[in-house]
């Protein structure tokens, strides 16, 4: 019966902890890393195997079962189905710390106690609430761990295969997870010597020397097989101020985060006197992966919650808790169950903090005000972030899916989702007292059909607080992010990319917003980021040229900027590299402009001297046409595109800021088509135009489906916006009128 009740107690456990963490679901952004690694999941969706991510492929082939939730309900969003991937894996991990607790003939009560600490009072409780590989990888190396426990005491081909396999995959999931290599290497070699009863016969310092020496050896040998991903990892010497920071700072110290894992270090000398080769796989790993993070002590992770970069050691760290708390014990029992309740109790408030409350507050509202920024702001030694974001801990300000703060401050609590999930949560932990404490339980079929019962619920429940949270205010549908997903899905088609225009104030807004109302159907995205283009990246335009290669159409998502705007360098570059077509605002904050990629075949060039208003000369203009058809170019067809290139020059200052209008008329001069905005889309405006100035500039017009058959004109002009009256045009031949004559195109039909 105890056999069969172990998975049993794990099944439980993974049904409590996957209701638990869905129970303090959001659903927002919190990290550009999560749509980073969901356009990998975007491009498995599309069979595009060439563009997912090499260095965290697997999490993106994780993902994708939930990304791809959304293929299925329009009121699913694609990035909140994607959160869900955290909440199982997180939850699982639980389930394995307390089987793999078991190879140490722990006691099961003291297993459950190390197994519900770590999944309510560490950080897997707030990277359960956010989309990061971590998580992840986190399990792997836990797996990795269970099987290398196994494999020492009974070694198994089947463990070892487990243990290989396990670490390969968090290799895939997270590179720096090759600091335990060298540990794992030395403790094969130390499991010969024991089986072999050579350890008796060598001097008792012989093995840590030649276990040191391996280490190195191995550290070596990865360097130079992987000079290029670990050159920033293996090739810098510890910084020993961040290895401490990385323990105990106010800001991301791992132990203030998760003062429960005091248990762990209190257990470390124990599991060293009892198990000292699992002490030096679990400590000296962890000891190594810390000693690496700290070559880089500013981490730029701080919009997440606590060390993030540390979270798979976690789980592993946990492996010592148990003997953490029987050293207690031993001191005495009241005293010992004090201590331990205190540290487990003070974590699980910490991580509250760090679920409910949005670290965006904190970081506003009391780091930025303070001048606390840079490597200050990343350690945070000046202010202790558990204590500071409780200050924002209220009702109107909590980041969970089932509560809505209004602007006004009022608080709506969606109970339809509120109370089932607190009724399963409820149930299962119920359910996992009975299974962990009864003398004697169901049938083992009853139990586990029960068990699979409650987590059979999760997944329709899931649902419904994903398709709560996807019409969250938070996710600005009225700023237009919605109406330009729905644009681009309409009127995508093969060859299409696109681009969004990040910058600081709303880094992951875009990104997430199109991956949400998109559903898994939009184009392949390229992001650029306009801090790393103007601080960090040299002659950007030249390396994201190769880019575009390949593309036909490039579609833009600007957020807050308006035409012209001197910092918007992505549109200017796009409008010199491609020709613009159209931009619409489709929200009151979220522009959405279409370019065309290829050059396409001349048609007409035409120097012509054409002036407007006495003020603007026309100095020449070239045609071009992109179609389906070999140049040249006999008729078009729609769906074809002119393209239009036009050098003015400004014969004098201009106080006008006019709008230049390209027009496709049929034969009989009514207008089918236009491109009306203001010359370089506003970034050179007449208004700007000195004397002798010359502005080179693009336009683009896709001939309408409706477009019947017959002989068309395609004319430029300009006209005052205020009052819509054109310029009057004198051409070359002293003809006047107030539109320039281009060409004239033949349109057949498709």
């Amino acid at each position: 019966m105890n056999d069969r009740r172990e998975p049993l107690i794990a099944l439980s456990l993974f049904a409590f902890f996957s209701f638990f963490y869905l129970l303090t679901y959001s659903g927002v952004p919190h990290n550009p890393d999560e749509w980073f690694f969901l356009t990998g999941a975007q491009a498995v969706i599309d069979g595009d195997l060439g563009a997912v991510q090499s260095h965290g492929w697997l999490f993106s082939v994780a993902v994708v079962p939930f990304y791809a939730l959304s293929l299925f309900s329009s009121r699913i969003g694609s990035y909140q189905a994607a959160l869900l991937l955290n909440i199982p894996v997180t939850a699982l991990t639980a389930a394995v710390l307390y089987l793999s607790l078991s190879e140490f003939s722990c006691s099961r009560r003291l297993r459950l106690a190390v197994a519900l600490t770590f999944g309510l009072a560490t950080l897997a409780w707030p990277y359960s609430h956010y989309l990061f590989r971590e998580p992840l990888a986190a399990l792997l190396l836990l797996v990795t761990m269970w099987a290398a426990i196994r494999f020492w005491y009974k070694p198994t081909l089947a463990s070892f295969f487990v243990g290989a396999v396990a670490f390969a995959l968090g290799v895939s999931v997270k590179l720096t997870l090759l600091a335990f290599f060298p540990f794992y290497v030395a403790f094969i070699i130390a499991l010969v010597f024991r089986r072999l009863a050579w350890r008796d016969a060598l001097p008792a310092i012989l093995l840590p020397i030649a276990a040191l020496a391996l280490i190195v050896l191995a550290t070596a040998g990865l360097a130079s097989l992987f000079p290029d991903l670990l050159a920033g990892y293996l090739r810098k010497w510890p910084d020993w101020p961040a290895f401490v920071a990385l323990w105990v700072s106010p800001g991301w110290g791992l132990l203030t985060f998760a003062p429960a894992l005091w248990l762990a270090v209190i257990g470390a000398g124990p599991l060293l006197r009892r198990h000292p080769a699992m002490a030096f796989l679990v400590w000296g790993g962890s000891l190594f992966f810390v000693m690496q993070a700290s070559a880089h002590p500013i981490w730029w992770g701080y919009w997440a919650y606590g060390p993030r970069q540390l979270l798979p050691l976690i789980p592993v760290l946990c492996l010592s808790m148990p003997f953490g708390l029987q050293w207690l014990a031993a001191r005495g029992r009241r005293i010992g169950f004090g201590v331990a309740c205190l540290l487990a109790v003070t974590g699980g408030l910490v991580q509250a903090v760090g679920v409910m409350v949005p670290f965006g507050n904190y970081i506003r509202q009391m780091l930025f005000p303070a001048g606390i920024t840079g490597e200050s702001l990343t350690w945070n030694w000046p202010l202790s972030l558990p204590v500071g974001m409780a200050r924002f801990w209220r009702l109107a300000v909590l980041d969970m899916a089932w509560i809505r703060g209004r602007e006004s401050g009022s608080v709506q609590v969606i109970w339809t989702m509120l109370l089932p999930l607190a009724l399963l949560t409820l149930l299962g932990f119920v359910w996992l007292a009975f299974v962990a404490s009864a003398k004697r339980l169901p049938t083992p079929r009853i139990a586990f059909a029960f068990s699979f019962m409650i987590l059979g619920a999760w997944l329709p429940v899931a649902i419904l607080t994903v398709r709560a949270a996807y019409w969250d205010e938070r996710y600005h549908p009225e700023m237009g992010f919605q109406a330009a997903a729905q644009m681009i899905q309409q009127e995508r088609r093969p060859g299409d990319l696109v681009i969004t225009d990040l910058w600081t104030e709303r880094l992951t807004e875009p990104a997430t917003s199109l991956l949400n109302y998109c559903h898994a159907r939009c184009p392949k995205r390229l992001d650029l980021v306009r801090e790393n283009l103007t601080d960090r990246e040299t002659d950007w335009q030249t390396r994201h040229l190769t880019d575009l290669v390949g593309f036909r159409r490039a579609w833009l998502l600007l957020t807050r900027v308006q035409e012209g705007d001197p910092n918007s360098i992505v549109e200017k570059w796009l409008g010199q590299v491609g020709y613009l077509e159209r931009c619409d605002w489709t929200g009151p904050q979220v522009r959405l402009c279409r370019y065309h990629l290829a050059r396409g075949c001349p048609v007409a060039s035409l120097p012509m001297a054409a002036t407007l208003g006495d003020r603007i000369a026309l100095l020449q203009a070239e045609v071009l046409v992109v179609n389906r058809r070999a140049c040249p170019v006999s008729s078009l067809a729609p769906g074809d595109v002119l393209q239009v290139e036009i050098a003015w020059r400004a014969l004098e200052t201009v106080d006008v800021d006019y709008v230049v209008s390209l027009q496709l008329l049929n034969s009989g001069g009514q207008l089918v088509a236009n491109s009306d905005r203001r010359p370089a889309n506003g970034f050179r405006p007449t208004t700007a135009w000195q004397a002798g100035d010359t502005i080179s500039d693009r336009y683009a017009i896709e001939i309408p489906e409706a477009a019947a058959p017959g002989s068309y004109s395609l004319v430029v002009l300009m006209y005052n916006p205020e009052d819509g009256r054109r310029l009057p045009v004198r051409l070359a031949d002293g003809t006047e009128g107030d539109v320039v004559p281009l060409t004239s195109v033949l349109i057949g039909a498709r």
